[in-house]
C-alpha cells in the first residue's frame, strides 16, 4: 500500500472513531452550538411593501387610462404616453410585489430579504 492510500485509510478510520461533536439537531442536520438557523418569521420592510403596492396600483390605473384614451375622441394621441408611464411604474411594482410575496410565502429560492432590507432613503 502506498503512503497516500495509507494516509487516507488512517484518516477514514480516525473519522469513524471520532466522538460526535456537541451540537443541535434541526431538520435532520447537526449544527454547532449556537449556529442553528433561526425559525422566526422575519418582518418584511414596510416602506418597500408600500412602494411596491403603490407602483403596482399606479401602473394599473395608468394602463386602464391608456386603454380608455386609445378609444377616445381625439384618436388616441395621449395613449402612447400613458402606456409608457404605465410600463415604467407597473413593471418594477409587479417585480417587487412578486418577490415580496415569494418571501412571505417562503417559496424555495425566495428566503433572502437582503434584497429589500435597505429601503430607499431620501436625503
Amino acid at each position: 500500500m502506498n503512503p497516500i492510500q495509507q494516509e487516507s485509510r488512517d484518516m477514514e478510520m480516525s473519522a469513524a472513531r471520532a466522538p460526535e461533536s456537541p451540537g443541535e439537531e434541526f431538520g435532520g442536520l447537526r449544527y454547532p452550538p449556537g449556529r442553528r438557523p433561526s425559525t422566526q418569521r422575519r418582518r418584511l420592510p414596510p416602506r418597500t411593501c408600500c412602494l411596491a403596492v403603490a407602483l403596482t396600483t399606479l401602473g394599473t390605473c395608468l394602463f386602464v387610462a391608456g386603454c380608455v384614451a386609445s378609444f377616445g375622441a381625439n384618436g388616441g394621441s395621449a395613449a402612447v404616453e400613458l402606456f409608457v408611464l404605465a410600463a415604467l411604474t407597473l413593471l418594477p411594482g409587479v417585480y417587487a410585489s412578486y418577490h415580496l410575496i415569494g418571501i412571505k410565502m417562503r417559496w424555495p429560492g425566495f428566503d433572502n430579504v437582503a434584497m429589500f432590507h435597505e429601503d430607499v432613503q431620501f436625503v
